[in-house]
């Protein structure tokens, strides 16, 4: 018989969860790559991982327990789908922490569903039974009904594997009471279908076809009609054939046949134990011609399904044809692959055996203590619920009102005084540089004259001319030096294109002062784009560090610089063509440091590499968002 597989453990756990996410931008990007791998995994599972991955980066730079957990969960369905259950497993183990962590109780409970999931695709029903036992706790202290019903229905399943039939049935009857209790007609069907599975197991034939019927008529009401309708027709059959009626069997197979369609691929495994169970019917009716139309039709399935209790049902019929058609060597043959499939059949029948027994007596030691603390916290929960649920009400909604006016009046005045500082900065700096220029820049000028004059009228002493000579080469720097700071503080000056400009300046007197041939090529999507004054100075500062490097060590032949803006962020790259070092050998100075430093502060991305003989390197992503 067609039962329900463990791989179709109860669909709610595998739709996607509604998390407690806040509303930050993380977030919301979170949100888009858990989206974007759903949309992936039909296609390309490992680019789900990938866009999960990336999920999980982000919840862990932001130290997010929230989302880091949310991720986790989301990346537990991919490993379900790539058979991973032991990784699956470990993933929802964590997520639940982090879920209690932040008392999002539902949410740990899906995870712990899940749990349950992985170690019944295992095989480990005790401890699949655990996790489902500890998901029904935390869903009934919250009183989610829908999900109690729904853990209730996968114990009930666990235990029909095991074949209890007892605990099987119980809890899915309470299952059943908490659907009907919620109106979830879809539920109630695959409910009534796994209490005729049990009635099926308990060879109890007649309960079994009844509740099988109600399963049909409430999937006629229901969405599932193409799906599971074909498999509870299928199970209908069996029943009437355990029953001897031959004549019903056939029709609700020929039924389920017809629902089926061509979608011979897609449901191979029911397509085969569909056609099997027709020419069962019809040998067992004393229609040979039938019975061989039906072998015939499920001849391919003998090679392509591997699944033992098909193969059982299909070598008994072949070995029952032959014998009846006089074929003794087939008869034999099917005989003893029926004969070996029993044994292997029974050997896991007796390791289930096995199973429940331990599982019985660690629940009956535990099940006294455990319901009365279970019943006595319940009870005080409720009780406190019911007490303070409408003044919680109340305060939660005079809170969020508060908070709301006063993060929209904080806003404000935050906003409105970032405005009047950053107006107040930039004329502050315009100040200073009108200053610099008109007083310190007329005064080195000056000394700049008066150093040349006094060098010309003093030919004849040697030592007068040097120090006019210094004194004018040093007036030179320091003039130089407050040119780039009156143009720093030039609040003109903070956009890209102002920027790239001065870097193209200290370019050409750095590298043609060396007779380096350089090319400089810039790309700017948006050349008015501000950055900040801070932003702004470390930048130049690793720039002026990369080129002066490139003068000074890399005895070049030529140096290419890119500029380029991608998306929020500058793009540099400087390439020279000279010597080159071993990055492993050699020494590191201040100037590396430096850049490495305020690399840092800027929160950017810098790599330096270099090959011996064939140059250097320096790439530099800033984010200017």
């Amino acid at each position: 018989m067609l039962r329900t597989s463990i791989s179709l453990l109860i669909t709610f756990c595998f739709t996607s969860g509604v998390f407690a996410f806040s509303g930050e931008a993380d977030s919301i990007e979170i949100s888009r790559l858990f989206n974007k791998a759903k949309e992936l995994s039909k296609t390309d599972l490992q680019g789900a991982f990938r866009q999960i991955a990336e999920a999980k980066h982000i919840a862990s730079k932001n130290h997010s327990d929230k989302l880091y957990a949310a991720a986790l969960y989301e990346e537990s369905q991919y490993l379900y789908q790539e058979g991973k259950y032991a990784e699956m497993v470990d993933s929802c183990v964590l997520a639940a922490k982090l879920f209690k962590k932040a008392n999002l109780a539902s949410d740990e409970a899906k995870c712990y569903s899940k749990i349950g999931v992985g170690y019944a695709n295992m095989n480990r029903y005790k401890d699949a039974l655990q996790a489902f036992f500890t998901a029904l706790s935390v869903n009934e202290a919250i009183d989610d009904d829908k999900a109690v019903a729904a853990v209730n229905q996968n114990i009930g399943i666990v235990y029909t594997n095991l074949k209890d039939w007892d605990n099987a049935l119980k809890f899915s009857l309470k299952s059943l009471e908490y659907k009907k209790s919620v109106n979830d007609s879809v539920g109630m069907a695959s409910t009534y279908s796994n209490i005729g599975n049990i009635y099926y197991g308990k060879k109890e034939y007649s309960e079994s076809v009844q509740f099988f019927r109600m399963a049909i008529n409430a999937d006629n009401k229901g969405p599932n009609k193409s799906t599971a309708m074909p498999i509870r027709y299928s199970n209908m059959a069996n029943s009437f054939m355990e029953m001897g009626k031959y004549d019903s069997a056939i029709f609700y197979n020929e039924a389920a046949l017809k629902l089926l369609g061509n979608k011979k691929e897609i449901w191979q495994r029911l397509w085969c134990q569909v056609l099997t169970n027709l020419g069962a019917s019809w040998f067992r009716k004393g229609d040979i011609n039938k019975t061989t139309f039906y072998l015939k039709e499920c001849a391919p399935c003998e090679s392509t399904v591997r699944d033992i209790t098909y193969l059982t049902d299909l070598y008994r019929l072949k070995a029952n044809y032959y014998k009846q058609t006089g074929d003794y060597k087939e008869a034999v043959k099917y005989s003893e692959l029926a004969s070996n499939i029993k044994d292997s059949m029974l050997a896991n029948a007796q390791n289930l055996e096995y199973q429940k027994m331990g599982i019985q007596y660690e629940f009956d030691q535990k099940a006294h203590e455990d319901s009365l603390r279970y019943q006595l916290a319940l009870s005080e929960q409720r009780s406190q619920a019911a007490t303070y649920k409408s003044r919680m009400y109340l305060i939660l909604a005079i809170g969020l009102a508060v908070l709301f006016l006063s993060v929209i009046a904080i806003s404000w005045l935050r906003i409105s005084q970032r405005i009047r500082r950053r107006k107040e900065l930039e004329r502050v700096r315009l100040d200073i540089a009108g200053d610099l220029h008109d007083e310190i820049g007329s005064t080195i000028s000056s000394i700049q004259i008066i150093s040349s004059m006094m060098g010309s009228a003093s030919k004849a002493d040697q030592k007068v001319k040097e120090a006019a000579e210094n004194i004018n080469r040093l007036s030179n720097k320091v003039a130089g030096g407050i040119r780039e700071v009156v143009w720093s503080l030039n609040p003109e000056n903070d956009n890209l294109e102002a920027i790239v400009s001065q870097l193209y300046k200290i370019t050409a007197d750095v590298l043609n002062t060396a007779n380096i041939p350089f090319t400089f090529v810039k790309e700017l999507r948006d050349p008015k784009k501000k950055l900040s004054p801070q932003v702004r100075k470390d930048f130049m500062l690793i720039f002026k560090e990369a080129v002066n490097n490139a003068r000074k060590y890399s005895r070049a032949t030529q140096v290419d610089i890119r500029i380029e803006q991608v998306d929020e962020k500058v793009v540099l790259k400087i390439k020279d063509y000279g010597c080159g070092f071993d990055p492993e050998t050699i020494e590191r100075g201040n100037g590396l440091y430096n850049m490495e430093r305020r690399a840092k502060n800027l929160d950017a991305l810098l790599r330096v590499e270099s090959v011996k003989e064939k140059g250097t390197t320096v790439h530099l992503e800033v984010p200017i968002a």
